[in-house]
């Protein structure tokens, strides 16, 4: 199930970006966000660590020169860092689950980066329609 709807997802995120020439957040991002979007707690992370990225990175780049492949690698080592972080403090110790963590740790990284390039509103939309579709198109195929 979860190679289906991964397949889906990229085909989706293909498509959307050959059609509009917007990215939504990378070509994989838009599954894994389809594959939570029943937790809401965990989509909310992932967008408040990529945002604080965002943020970090725009304080740090006023002193630094960190542009292209310096800047995307940058954005994953410090999303990845801070999703660690996330995960560590809101972690469930009775059960051992991660209640309000962060999608992975990649993933945060590669939705910063298409904040950075695209906007916020710009990639969130494009984020939450492809997901939505995805989702919807996994539903139609797999449980009919």
């Amino acid at each position: 199930m979860i190679l289906e709807l991964s397949l889906i997802g990229i085909l989706v995120s293909c498509f959307y970006i050959l059609l509009f020439h917007l990215y939504p957040g990378g070509i994989i991002v838009p599954v894994y966000f389809s594959f939570y979007l029943t937790q809401p707690t965990r989509l909310f992370a992932t967008i408040m660590v990529s945002l604080i990225s965002v943020f970090i990175f725009q304080f740090i780049s006023r002193k630094l020169i960190i542009f292209g492949r310096r800047r995307f690698v940058f954005l994953i080592i410090l999303s990845a860092f801070l999703s660690l972080l996330a995960n560590y403090f809101f972690q469930d110790y009775q059960s051992g689950l991660t209640v309000y963590g962060s999608i992975g740790i990649l993933i945060p990284g590669l939705l910063a980066n298409n904040i950075i390039r695209q906007g916020f509103f710009v990639t969130m939309a494009s984020m939450f329609t492809v997901s939505i579709i995805t989702f919807f198109l996994f539903k139609v195929f797999f449980y009919l």
